[in-house]
């Protein structure tokens, strides 16, 4: 995954992120799928303690290999808004991490007909989860349901998709003691996939580390 983000401050408290990223995934071990997505952030305060703002994110999925999958064809444009909400609850007592809770209706457009959905997501963020010893814990929790229209099937019969997804990640961060200012991090991921078609029903987990260094 490559990634680059630009964020500033505005006045009034306002802070705007913009960014891009690429990532490519693996597909069940036979195919490789590029993700790239752009995207805008905005946050602005509202009221004691509260942070409101928006987001969109863009993004085009393309196969860069075969995939084997029931699926048909994962190529695919996303299109992501959201609204979120947040508070942080380090105020309230220490160690305790900043909560954001984030709403997104979006929707995918793919080649497959069988890939075209409308989703809505709901997804919880509690960061910078103080734990002592330096250690620091970032949970991340989101529920999505694609049961909404299908346009594709609409006109050519099939069958509307019903996924339901469900995904909890957990991060642990440290800073290295020989290297100051650069945080390892290990984080810890479970997927749950739910849906009326039998080759998307899965569930598994995710394991990763990282080095990361702000300049």
């Amino acid at each position: 995954m490559l990634a680059l983000a630009y964020q500033r401050k505005l006045a009034g408290g306002t802070q705007v992120q913009v960014g891009v990223s690429d990532t490519q995934v693996d597909v069940d071990y036979t195919g490789l799928l590029n993700v790239a997505a752009a995207g805008v952030d905005v946050r602005m305060p509202l009221g004691d303690n509260v942070v409101a703002g928006f987001a969109y994110t863009h993004q085009q999925r393309e196969a860069l290999l075969p995939v084997a999958s029931a699926r048909r064809d994962p190529d695919a444009v996303r299109r992501v808004p959201a609204v979120l909400l947040g508070t942080d609850l380090s105020r309230y007592g220490a160690g305790l991490p900043q909560v954001t809770v984030t709403y997104a209706n979006y929707w995918n457009l793919a080649d497959g007909a069988d890939e075209d959905f409308e989703a809505r997501r709901v997804a919880l963020r509690a960061a910078n989860w103080r734990l002592g010893d330096g250690v620091t814990a970032d949970l991340d929790a989101a529920y999505e349901d694609r049961a909404g229209e299908n346009y594709s099937s609409r006109f050519t019969g099939l069958t509307r998709r019903e996924d339901v997804l469900t995904r909890v990640s957990l991060t642990l961060k440290h800073r290295m003691p020989v290297v100051r200012n650069v945080p390892v991090s290990l984080s810890v991921g479970y997927e749950r996939s739910e849906s009326n078609l039998a080759s998307a029903n899965y569930d598994g987990w995710t394991f990763a580390y990282s080095f990361v260094k702000a300049f």
